[in-house]
């Protein structure tokens, strides 16, 4: 029986045999025609990588012009921010002066109501001095409040924590528990 299976191996066609699979370079172009068709050719593949690349050429060119913006940005900034603090100098330097500026007359007329006190000690020149000194503290007053100080009005009020200091307390039937009958020294708020 064996002659007769080797006999009928034998007349069966090539083309029904199967072969061998092939090993190399050779064999991985081969293949069906149908899984040829299915995929990219080679030259598909070798124009979609130069199209990639020039993308990616082009994204990091946008990079660095981005890139640059942001440093002279950056850069801008900092100036501006430089600028901005000399100017803030310059106006606190500038209103500070007017202050003083505005306070040298002041400390002119005390110091002429001085000057006439001593001149007129024991002459009954009491009542000019205090005229005059009178006369400063109200200049001195309303140069203050033009730039932003205002004194707080505290006897009558009632006592309150966040303006007021108390020094000592006093029961007494003439006002309401809490209110300010005596001020030792007088409070301001400065622009609000």
């Amino acid at each position: 029986m064996l002659p007769a299976a080797v006999e009928e191996i034998s007349k069966k066609a090539p083309s029904d045999r199967e072969s061998p699979p092939e090993k190399g370079p050779e064999a991985q172009g081969k293949g069906n025609s149908s899984s040829r068709s299915e995929g990219p050719s080679l030259e598909q593949l070798k124009e979609e990588i130069e199209a990639l690349r020039a993308e990616l050429k082009e994204e990091r060119a946008r990079s660095e012009r981005y890139l640059t913006q942001i440093k002279y940005l950056q850069s801008d900034y900092e100036s501006l921010k430089r600028r901005q603090a000399k100017e803030i100098e310059a106006a606190i330097a500038f209103g500070n002066e007017k202050l003083v500026k505005d306070l040298l007359s002041v400390l002119d007329e005390l110091e002429m109501a001085v000057k006439a006190g001593k001149q007129g000690m024991g002459q009954g020149r009491n009542d000019l001095i205090l005229e005059g000194v009178e006369m400063t503290l109200k200049r001195l007053y309303e140069t203050l409040s033009r730039e932003g100080l205002a004194k707080i009005e505290a006897i009558g009020r009632t006592f309150d924590p966040h303006l007021h200091e108390a020094a000592e307390g006093v029961f007494t039937k003439d006002y309401p528990e809490g209110t300010i009958i005596e001020e030792i020294r007088g409070g301001f708020t400065f622009k609000g």
